[in-house]
């Protein structure tokens, strides 16, 4: 549009203005409730749901993107900003390379409602293209809470007898020696039913199962993005997936998901204890 507008101008030549007006307040509704859409699903993933304000929903993830754009994590690409004049309602769309922030309509000065798209930057693109962003979090986290006490290597290749194994995330305790692995695992639909997440966990054990034998190691961790109530879920869907297998599952594997009213991340902490202790 910008070294060429002409050609841009030229493809709404002979188009009735009616049209076009149209299709701007359109692009707008439906960017907008598509953004919205998403945002739901990111504060659902964050549990804020239990916030009783409109503004105590979303505050937690404007935080969350203002510090990933800071960190040039991520980059904004549009905007669109709803007033809310029921007379006479303004529309914006806005491409910028700056977050848009304006909480009330530059025409009007009624309170606006602002929707915004990002993009991810790279490596990071890559990284969640391929799904690879959650192993890559998990080691870093284990390293650094464990003062290095753990080595974790993020998405390893390991040979041995002509085979390779690729590991999500290996472990291992640099004193003692003992080798634990993660394997990290993100479904579509984070909250199916609960025959779905038994079938779903007894696909992902038997890789977990395959991969501890590889390497020989002392502990298995399958971290997962399903959400369960409480902790006598995780327990009852690990067991019911366990009982799925052929041949059993070694005793020292742990099934990490979002518990309901926790912080996903504590639960991590879980794989630093086994490993300082054992």
């Amino acid at each position: 549009m910008r070294k060429q507008p002409e050609v841009f101008l030229d493809l709404f030549t002979g188009i009735p203005l009616p049209f076009i007006q149209f299709l701007q307040i359109y692009l707008v509704g439906h960017l907008s409730r598509y953004i919205l859409d998403k945002t739901k699903k990111l504060i659902k993933g964050l549990e804020s749901l239990y916030l009783q304000s409109a503004s105590e929903l979303f505050e937690p993830l404007q935080k969350l993107t203002l510090t990933l754009f800071k960190s040039n994590i991520i980059y904004p690409l549009l905007f669109t900003s709803v007033c809310t004049n029921l007379i006479a309602p303004h529309y914006d769309f806005l491409l910028s390379n700056s977050p848009l922030t304006e909480g009330r309509c530059r025409v009007c000065e009624s309170s606006a409602i602002t929707f915004g798209i990002y993009l991810v930057m790279e490596p990071y693109a890559s990284f969640k293209l391929d799904q690879l962003d959650l192993s890559y979090v998990v080691a870093s986290y284990l390293l650094i809470k464990s003062a290095r006490e753990l080595d974790c290597y993020p998405e390893v290749k390991v040979e041995k007898d002509s085979n390779e194994e690729e590991i999500d995330v290996f472990i291992r305790n640099w004193i003692t020696g003992a080798i634990a692995i993660a394997e990290c695992k993100v479904h579509e639909n984070p909250l199916p039913t609960y025959d779905t997440k038994v079938n779903m966990i007894k696909q992902d054990l038997q890789q977990l199962k395959r991969k501890m034998n590889h390497v020989n190691a002392k502990f298995g961790y399958l971290i997962t993005n399903l959400h369960f109530e409480n902790d006598e879920e995780v327990n009852k869907v690990l067991e019911d997936a366990k009982s799925k297998l052929k041949n059993g599952l070694p005793s020292n594997v742990k099934l990490i998901g979002k518990v309901k009213g926790r912080n996903v991340i504590t639960e991590w902490d879980s794989i630093l204890s086994d490993l300082k202790q054992s």
